[in-house]
């Protein structure tokens, strides 16, 4: 079970220290009984999103509303729930400073729950966002 983090920006090697990426959702979707296409085949790319405190990606596949924690380490896709994949997990260029400057937000007692980015949004609104979360 992942927890969302309470003091650090997680990704999923962290989130689930030594289970690697392929074998966490490979593991789930055999779980839901789910056909797994070969690590070979890959169906395109998905953009990785920090969610409160953790790097996530939602599944592609129209009608799924899965989301599942990735890693840059080991930045592949299959969604566990549907099926959908692989795919390639792009982070931004910039994630560091990212992770930089929503760690400069609040830290709440349910934890990071203001350290979130989605692909498109810039420094600017970030750091807008910083100020408006005092």
């Amino acid at each position: 079970m992942v927890t969302m983090p309470r003091e650090n920006i997680e990704e999923q090697p962290d989130a689930m220290p030594g289970v690697s990426m392929r074998s966490y959702v490979t593991q789930h979707a055999t779980r839901n009984r789910r056909d797994i296409p070969g690590e070979d085949h890959v169906e395109g790319q998905v953009e990785a999103r920090l969610y409160r405190g953790l790097w996530i990606t939602d599944c592609p596949e129209e009608g799924c509303a899965n989301a599942c924690v990735v890693s840059s380490v080991e930045p592949v896709y299959l969604c566990p729930d549907c099926g959908a994949g692989w795919f390639d997990v792009v982070f931004p260029s910039n994630k560091s400073a990212i992770e930089a400057e929503v760690m400069k937000r609040p830290i709440t007692r349910q934890g990071l729950i203001h350290a979130n980015w989605f692909p498109g949004e810039t420094m600017a609104q970030l750091e807008a966002e910083t100020e408006r979360a005092g």
